[in-house]
């Protein structure tokens, strides 16, 4: 067990990305901004989930990978501190991509992908209970992003982002992995490898393809075209298709990958693809005090500021519902009556729940949402409050 500091001084921001054994939270602390991560519904496996987790990150020396700490929060029970500056997942960030309608430019993503392999390959020099480190599965819940453009990678000795904390996957979200990790066998490096290569082609829609690339796939088949097909074809079925024993050792598959950049004779582009980023995520823009409310009573769900949908139980969300119909406020009986309509409960017990509705409303990011004056619970005038239909 890693060793567990007390609970820093620390503050929620806004949720990141919330599923449904785990929720990833910006934080700000005593020592500056970080990623706090805690289980939806804590136990005895979701604390040793989050030690591993702990565990993992401590072992690899990766700049795109945040250092951690296990500390002790409410109840007892554990959650790990992640030591950096990001404002949203990469889910977001793919939805902003798609929606802009711009094509991202090929050395732009070309250079995400390899920082991203670059941030793997680094986890896996480091060793956690006498094996390399390793995600085994990998989707876009495990980068997270700046404003600024500049991204880390999360997940390593627990995948919190995709998988409970058993290790079985509970993500809806486009989620990569090699043959012998979808069929239950053990994560390796190469696993790790043939994943980025399945998320890069994910990507293949929203970038700008080079022209021998873009020609090859459409079936033109010309002098220059015809060896980034070969090539384009041996990465699918010798590496991303192949299993373990019959899959080629990992330096040949990156010998491969600078063979393919060549032929392609496009470059990596840091900056492009940053500055990118930076301006699908208004990062060079000053910030809004217009924020956003999004709830959906349908599913009992709830967005801010176009973050990720998080789910709650139907007697939190007919407490939030009631306190953002109106803007003249609710009192604690209103909101007691709405989260528990036609139930009496005896002395302060009422008040109570009442109490403990809004503070885990706030802890999942509504602090500077709600405000409480007069005796009153009302959505703050800077907040839109959208309800879907």
């Amino acid at each position: 067990m890693p060793n567990v500091a007390a609970s820093p001084l620390f503050r929620l921001d806004r949720p990141l990305r919330v599923t449904p054994a785990f929720e990833l939270h910006r934080a700000l602390t005593d020592d500056g901004p970080a990623v706090l991560v805690r289980a939806s519904t804590p136990s005895d496996a979701s604390d040793e989930a989050l030690d591993r987790l702990a565990r993992g990150h401590e072992a690899v020396r990766h700049p795109r990978v945040p250092r951690a700490r296990a500390i002790t929060i409410e109840g007892g029970r554990r959650a790990v501190l992640l030591a950096c500056d990001v404002d949203h997942d990469g889910i977001l960030v793919v939805r902003r991509l798609a929606a802009s309608g711009k094509k991202l430019p090929w050395a732009a993503g070309d250079w995400f992908i390899d920082a991203l392999r670059d941030a793997l390959l680094g986890a896996h020099r480091a060793t956690l209970e006498g094996a390399p480190v390793v995600l085994g599965r990998l989707g876009f819940g495990n980068v997270l992003f700046s404003t600024t453009g500049a991204f880390f990678v999360v997940g390593f000795g627990a995948n919190a982002p995709l998988d409970n904390e058993h290790g079985a996957l509970v993500t809806a979200d486009p989620v990569f992995c090699a043959p012998e990790i979808a069929a239950g066998g053990v994560a390796t490096p190469s696993s790790d490898l043939v994943a980025t290569l399945m998320l890069k082609r994910s990507l293949a829609p929203l970038v700008d393809l080079p022209g021998p690339l873009s020609r090859a796939l459409r079936g033109e088949i010309d002098d220059e075209s015809v060896a980034v097909l070969e090539l384009a074809t041996w990465f699918d079925s010798e590496v991303v298709a192949q299993v373990p024993p019959r899959r080629p050792p990992i330096d040949e598959v990156l010998a491969a990958i600078a063979r393919f950049r060549d032929l392609l004779d496009v470059g990596l582009d840091r900056d492009g693809f940053e500055s990118r980023i930076a301006q699908e995520l208004d990062g060079s823009r000053p910030m809004r005090t217009l924020r956003t409310l999004a709830i959906d009573p349908l599913d009992h769900e709830l967005s801010i500021d176009d973050g990720p949908r998080v789910r709650v139980g139907p007697a939190l969300f007919r407490v939030l519902h009631r306190v953002a119909r109106d803007r003249a406020g609710a009192s604690t009986h209103d909101l007691l009556e709405a989260g528990w309509p036609g139930e009496s409960p005896v002395g302060g017990s009422g008040e109570g729940r009442v109490y403990a509705a809004i503070k885990r409303l706030r802890q999942l990011g509504l602090t500077e949402m709600i405000e409480h004056t007069g005796g009153q619970y009302r959505i703050a005038s800077t907040v839109r409050v959208a309800v879907a239909s």
